[in-house]
């Protein structure tokens, strides 16, 4: 992730814009790491991706390509956390840190 750019998270939720490439970000937490705490009911099944704020700039690797986005359903832990994790290079695509960005080339 290029350091000058916020990550968003987009999907298919009212919290997540629906579907807008810009609407919610997430707060850098390190080299690379990215978090947001976002309020979501329990058992909410969802869709969603990654990108640096446009549709140009869009996780783009592996099977999350084009029209294919990751899928979740939230469930609390025994402490009623709800918690989604996408970190590491190994697991379902749908659960691992963003590989790769799409970066659109603009006509100079």
């Amino acid at each position: 992730t290029p350091s000058g750019d916020t990550v968003y998270i987009v999907g298919s939720i009212p919290q997540f814009g629906p579907w807008d490439p810009a609407w919610q970000p997430m707060q850098r937490v390190g080299n690379n790491r990215w978090t947001a705490t976002i309020g979501i009911a329990d058992t909410t099944a969802l869709e969603y991706k990654y990108t640096r704020g446009s549709w140009g700039t869009v996780e783009s690797w592996g099977s999350i390509i084009d029209g294919v986005n990751r899928h979740v359903t939230i469930n609390s832990d025994k402490n009623g956390a709800r918690k989604v994790s996408d970190q590491g290079q190994t697991g379902p695509a749908d659960h691992q840190a963003v590989q790769k960005w799409k970066d659109s080339l603009l006509p100079s």
